[in-house]
C-alpha cells in the first residue's frame, strides 16, 4: 500500500543547537541614555513563539516557548529585544527557550555622559496649535542630536532643514547649526549632487518636563519661537 503524506500536515520544529548563535548585545558600550538590545543570531528560520521578558536585581530574563511551522517562515535572522534604558552598573542576561538556557551574556551601562542631557528626547515633536510642521529629534548615547525640522519657506513651499549635531550648553539645552540642502530625485541619485548649505542655528530648551522643549530657529537672519511637545500617537 503507498505512503501518501499531505504537505499541510508537515511541521518543522528547530531546536536551539540548529538555531541559535551566540547571544550579544547593542551597543556594545551602553549608557544610560541608550536604548539597549539583546540581540540572537539565527541559523535557520525561525520565529519565537509568547515571549516574557523580566528582571530580577540586575539579571534580566528573556523567555520564551518554540514555535512549530507549517510551512517554515522566512529567516527572521536575529531577534531583537528591547531592555533599556537602564541604569549605571552590571547587568547579566539569560535566554530561556521553553525553561531550558540557550544562552547568556553580560553588559555594563555606563553613567550620564559629562555635560551631557538629563534623559532622551528621540521622538516626533510637534506644536499641537500648529498642525502641519513638526521636528524629529534621534538622540543617540553620545548625546549628540540629529534633528529634522519639516516648516515652510516664505513661499509656502514645504522645507526641510537638517541639525546634525551641534553641543549640550547645559543638561537641558542643545545648540547646533541648521542646513538645508538640495540634491536629486531618487530614481536618479547621486550624492555627487547633494548640497548642503548653513542657512542659520537651532536651540532646544528641554524643559524639566521631558515631553515639552522651547524650540528657537534662526534662519537668513529672522529668529521664531516656538513650543514643541513629544507627538504621541
Amino acid at each position: 500500500m503507498a505512503l501518501k503524506v499531505s504537505l499541510a500536515s508537515l511541521v518543522l520544529v528547530f531546536t536551539s543547537a540548529d538555531c541559535f548563535g551566540q547571544v550579544t548585545t547593542s551597543p556594545q558600550s551602553p549608557t544610560v541614555l541608550d536604548t539597549i538590545y539583546v540581540q540572537l543570531p539565527l541559523a535557520k528560520a525561525f520565529q519565537p513563539g509568547s515571549t516574557t521578558v523580566s528582571m530580577a536585581s540586575n539579571k534580566i530574563t528573556i523567555a520564551f516557548t518554540s514555535s512549530i511551522f507549517s510551512p517554515p517562515p522566512p529567516s527572521l535572522l536575529t531577534l531583537n529585544w528591547p531592555v533599556g534604558p537602564l541604569p549605571a552598573g552590571s547587568y547579566q542576561v539569560e535566554i530561556e527557550q521553553d525553561q531550558a538556557v540557550i544562552g547568556s551574556t553580560q553588559f555594563t551601562v555606563a553613567p550620564r555622559p559629562t555635560n551631557g542631557p538629563y534623559y532622551s528626547h528621540t521622538d516626533m515633536w510637534w506644536n499641537s496649535a500648529e498642525s502641519g510642521w513638526g521636528a524629529s529629534l534621534v538622540q543617540h548615547g553620545s548625546g549628540n542630536i540629529f534633528g529634522t525640522f519639516f516648516i515652510y519657506a516664505a513661499n509656502g513651499t514645504a522645507t526641510w532643514y537638517a541639525l546634525p549635531g551641534g553641543q549640550w550648553t547645559t543638561g537641558l539645552e542643545f545648540q547646533g547649526n541648521l542646513y538645508q540642502t538640495t540634491g536629486p530625485m531618487l530614481d536618479g541619485f547621486s550624492p555627487n549632487l547633494v548640497t548642503a548649505t548653513q542657512v542659520g542655528s537651532a536651540t532646544i530648551d528641554f524643559d524639566a518636563d521631558p515631553n515639552r522643549a522651547s524650540l528657537i530657529l534662526t534662519i537668513a537672519g529672522k529668529t521664531v519661537q516656538k513650543a514643541l511637545s513629544r507627538m504621541s500617537y
